[in-house]
């Protein structure tokens, strides 16, 4: 439900739509918005590389953890048609995917259910991601479709489970590793010898315990670096004729 539940609760006044590919991620967030009393959130399964949105519908994209595991070249090109003129981007992603705590275990989670994931693992950008290290390529992109004002940047969040245990730590992960394997399986026509995902959790937990310290629920996710981009879609002016 983040970072849009938090969008809500400060835009008050606007209505926010929460997308995920994930049907179970939707149903969480929809949970947490209930509980924290926002009524202005919606929350519905979409895929980030085919928006079903009308053009010119959003003031404000924001697009986060999305493409480190998908195709910017359908991703972004839909995210400026649906903006409207003057609208805002933000971009947030990993800065380098290989060194983030937080997602070792669902690496090894998904390795355990891919007999090729050392081939594919690029492609799903579970390394140290291209534009975390090139910032300027992204840029470069959004400035060719027409962007203006783009900036990136970079900043260190440090994130905690809280209380989590480890199986509701598997609850979280559960949504978004399904997605990825049914995407791997029916798109890319990938080997999944684990459907149901039983090999990925214990892989998964066996991650969470190897990391585990006196301290864990300080420093499992303490190592989390993050690239900012910001653009703005340009408002083309009007054509005026005179006679």
């Amino acid at each position: 439900g983040e970072p849009a539940l938090s969008v809500a609760q400060v835009l008050t006044d606007s209505q926010v739509v929460a997308t995920d590919f994930s049907g179970l991620a939707a149903v969480g967030g929809r949970a947490r918005a209930v509980r924290s009393g926002a009524k202005n959130i919606i929350f519905q399964f979409s895929d980030a590389e085919d928006l079903q949105f009308d053009d010119d519908s959003f003031d404000l994209v924001i697009c986060c953890l999305v493409l480190s595991v998908c195709d910017e070249e359908a991703v972004l090109p839909d995210i400026e048609r649906i903006l409207k003129p003057g609208g805002a981007l933000l971009i947030i992603d990993f800065d380098d995917v290989s060194a983030v705590d937080y997602l070792r275990p669902l690496h090894a989670a998904v390795a355990a259910c891919v007999p090729d994931w050392k081939r594919l693992h690029n492609s799903f950008g579970m390394q140290a991601w291209r534009l975390g290290e090139k910032p300027e390529l992204l840029s470069a992109h959004l400035e060719s479709l027409g962007f203006d004002d783009v900036h990136a940047s970079s900043c260190h969040v440090a994130l905690e489970p809280g209380a989590a245990t480890d199986e509701e730590l598997w609850q979280r992960a559960a949504g978004p590793m399904g997605a990825l394997l049914e995407t791997m399986r029916d798109i890319d026509q990938t080997d999944v010898r684990d459907p149901e995902m039983l090999v990925g959790k214990e892989a998964f937990l066996a991650a969470l315990q190897q990391e585990a310290t006196p301290d864990a629920a300080h420093t499992r996710y303490s190592n989390t670096s993050f690239r900012i981009w910001t653009g703005r879609k340009p408002i083309v002016p009007s054509r005026w004729s005179f006679f």
